[in-house]
């Protein structure tokens, strides 16, 4: 027997279980890849999700910066350039997401279960060729033995089987050597399969990663042409100067209103001056001679009648014929800011018709409050309005709203 052979066979299949030994070892590794993946695909759904809302809201302002009138047109046609180029990467990430779920993370969990079989069975089929091999050489070692014997008794037919017995007991270890190679080279390649489908597996998303961040280069280019935009925020472009100039040669007419004052402005100014009257703060209370009234068609007289009459005609008679109180203002039907509930009538819907017949209406205030909060519903008809007033040292705050006339 070759003693060469024999340890050769023994490093051969000492080889063998240690590879095997390293693929069992591998398994909690390849969990734990798959475990994180999964992980990584969920907040990668999330990240797309929150994406596409914060893409929304950076195109509407986008958009707002291209339909200003001529100042940032250019400066929002590069942000619509730079959003789009952000919903490209958008659609890249969708796609890589998906590949990491559906072409690396779930195949390489299925294929795990299959590494897990076939390493079980190499180690079966190892074991099984191993121990034929040896008890095949078991054998011939045992006849080898007793050939031996005889021939030391002198026996010299023996020594020729004592020669075919050995050779056979040499070929018997070269068999099992070329099955331990072959078996050391099965879990080998094994073990280099399980890496190549990895690879296999991972080479999709990489390539759709690949092309995901080859969108950032044309960010680069957009990123230089805000900057350049951007660097003058005190110059106008020559566009705004071409807007400004083209309004001077056109038609375009515009009436800028001013807004109406506030509520809450208006009853704390109420308020402030109702105060400063009533502790004798105001030396100087402007007569009402001296108030013009900025809405067409309103007249302002004095009156010293103590009654309001809301709906009356030029003669003064009432065109209401409801003596329930009207609620004029939330605070002004409890008393508050000096109204009168219990003089004030309400404006029924046939006054109002007869109102837009009369096209001149009268309206008296009583002179016992400081400060009166009065609210007129004009029609959109242009009606001439007659408001008769009481005595000075009467503050007077107007709110006109337009009614429709159905």
């Amino acid at each position: 027997m070759d003693v060469g052979i024999e340890k050769e066979c023994s490093a051969l299949g000492g080889l063998f279980q240690l590879i095997m030994n390293d693929m069992k070892a591998s398994y909690p590794t390849w969990e734990d890849f798959v475990t994180k993946g999964a992980k990584l695909q969920s907040q990668l759904r999330t990240t797309i999700m929150v994406t596409g809302a914060f893409l929304d809201a950076f195109q509407k302002v986008a958009d707002m910066a291209t339909g200003t009138r001529g100042a940032t047109k250019e400066i929002g046609s590069a942000l619509t350039r730079m959003c789009m180029r952000h919903r490209s990467i958008e659609s890249k990430l969708k796609l890589f997401t998906t590949a990491l779920s559906e072409g690396l993370v779930t195949p390489l969990e299925l294929k795990m279960e299959e590494w897990k079989k076939v390493a079980s069975q190499l180690d079966k089929d190892h074991a099984k060729e191993y121990k034929k091999a040896r008890a095949d050489i078991k054998k011939k070692s045992s006849d080898t033995i007793k050939l031996q014997k005889k021939v030391k008794k002198g026996k010299d037919e023996a020594r020729g089987q004592l020669d075919s017995a050995l050779q056979d007991v040499n070929v018997r270890y070269a068999v099992l050597e070329e099955t331990e190679k072959r078996a050391v080279c099965r879990a080998l390649i094994e073990e280099r399969a399980r890496y190549c489908s990895f690879v296999s597996m991972l080479k999709p998303v990489l390539d759709h990663e690949i092309n995901m961040l080859g969108e950032v280069t044309h960010l680069q280019t957009i990123l230089e042409d805000l900057t350049n935009l951007t660097a003058e925020p005190n110059k106008l472009p020559a566009a705004s100067e071409q807007v400004i100039l083209d309004l001077k040669g056109s038609d375009f007419n515009y009436s800028y209103q001013t807004p109406p004052a506030s509520p809450s402005n208006t009853l704390s100014r109420k308020s402030s001056i109702s105060s400063n009257y009533q502790s004798g703060s105001v030396r100087h209370v402007p007569s009402l001679d001296s108030i013009s009234c900025a809405v067409d068609g309103v007249h302002i007289q004095r009156c010293s009648s103590p009654y309001l009459l809301i709906g009356c005609d030029e003669t003064g008679r009432s065109l209401s014929e409801g003596n329930s109180p009207s609620r004029l203002g939330r605070q002004g039907s409890r008393g508050r800011y000096g109204y009168h509930p219990a003089l004030s009538r309400r404006v029924s819907r046939r006054d109002m018709t007869t109102v837009r017949k009369k096209k001149t209406y009268n309206y008296c205030i009583p002179p016992n409050p400081s400060t009166v909060l009065c609210l007129y519903h004009l029609s959109s008809t242009g009606l001439t309005l007659h408001l008769t007033l009481p005595p000075p040292r009467l503050t007077v705050l107007f709110l006109v709203f337009p009614i429709s006339s159905h």
